[in-house]
């Protein structure tokens, strides 16, 4: 895992979510919900988002904090604390307790977990009825595809696996994959642009 030609894992792991989400799962969940008219709004919503992020950024390293042992500690929780007073404290708080169950429920998991198994369930069951229980798996009252259930169970398990391995690990992985993402992507923009 050599960074001297490239991005750190670090970086790695902050594209792959970036990309991820917002490229990929986020873009075909807005339009295949709302309609081509959501890319308009998709639009409106990055132009303040890029207003948004920068300003955080510039927050985050000003109010950051280093420690003897060289670690650096920073982020909204910090210039909330920091830069607002002490008496803030509890927004900080708040912020990093709202921004946890948002990366666990929204952000991250139901979305791309939704985008695998919906497109799971179109290419092997599209004829799906809930209502036909021979068909699927009941979960706590609910009807699912047998494939829906299966995709979901062997992400779970990849998952398992990388998040048990620790840091090095997902930074290992996130790394690799981001690389090959990025390549395929590199890949189709000029098959688009010269074909």
């Amino acid at each position: 895992m050599s960074t001297s030609r490239g991005c750190s894992p670090t970086d790695c792991a902050a594209l792959s979510a970036t990309i991820g989400i917002g490229n990929i799962v986020g873009v075909a969940t807005a339009i295949g919900t709302g309609g081509p008219g959501a890319l308009f709004w998709m639009m409106i919503a990055a132009f303040f988002g890029m207003a948004t992020k920068y300003a955080e950024g510039l927050l985050a390293v000003k109010y950051r904090e280093v420690r003897p042992d060289g670690k650096v500690l920073g982020g909204p929780f910090y210039y909330i604390e920091k830069g607002l007073g002490p008496k803030w404290k509890p927004l900080a708080v708040m912020f990093a307790i709202f921004g946890t169950l948002a990366a666990i429920l929204g952000i991250g998991t139901i979305t791309q977990i939704h985008g695998i198994t919906s497109a799971v369930q179109r290419f092997f069951d599209p004829a799906f009825n809930p209502a036909d229980l021979t068909t699927g798996w009941q979960i706590f009252g609910t009807t699912y595809p047998r494939c829906v259930v299966i995709s979901g169970a062997i992400v779970t398990v990849a998952t398992a696996l990388v998040l048990i391995g620790g840091l090095k690990r997902i930074a290992t992985v996130v790394w690799r994959t981001t690389k090959e993402f990025l390549a395929k992507c590199r890949e189709r923009e000029k098959w688009v642009v010269y074909e």
